[in-house]
């Protein structure tokens, strides 16, 4: 059958023949026109095209929101790994140049370190007559009250708090 042929139900040749018992009978027992019938198709193919578009549009919005949700993921692994390159260069900064001060404690050699200083490289030490001075001479000499740094901190400051804690009488 074409398209454009007209069909027609046993109802509709009863509606053109005026036959009002035989309508009366068939309506009661379900009897659909041609055109009861396209509406009920249409409805149908309507329904289904919405659940079509319906389902298309939650499918676009959810791949919509996991490529959002990739895309932020994407985001803070750069972000993280610029933070991680930008630590790192300021790390390699850090040991490239070292503090153009030299460290240097506040507080004389501790006598429990010199001893065993000289026994374990008696070799190393200058003869007494012939001294050499090294940077830590000179600043030693430039500062007084600063000593080099052989002595532990803790000692250093702990001989600095006896002194300034002392009232005088």
């Amino acid at each position: 059958m074409e398209n454009n042929e007209e069909r027609y139900t046993p109802l509709d040749y009863a509606l053109l023949g005026e036959r009002h018992e035989v309508i009366q009978f068939m309506l009661e027992h379900g009897a659909l026109s041609i055109a009861a019938i396209q509406d009920i198709a249409a409805f149908k193919i309507q329904a289904v095209y919405k659940g079509y578009k319906v389902r298309k549009a939650f499918r676009d919005r959810k791949n919509l929101l996991m490529k959002h949700e990739q895309l932020k993921k994407d985001a803070a692994a750069k972000k993280r790994e610029e933070e991680n390159k930008r630590k790192e260069a300021e790390q390699q900064k850090g040991l490239l140049s070292p503090d153009p001060r030299p460290q240097v404690l506040p507080c004389p050699p501790s006598p429990q370190n010199e001893p065993s200083r000289q026994s374990a490289a008696p070799s190393k030490q200058p003869p007494a007559g012939h001294t050499v001075q090294g940077p830590d001479a000179d600043h030693s000499r430039r500062s007084p009250g600063r000593c080099p740094g052989r002595a532990s901190h803790k000692d250093c400051s702990s001989d600095l708090q006896g002194t300034a804690s002392r009232k005088p009488n």
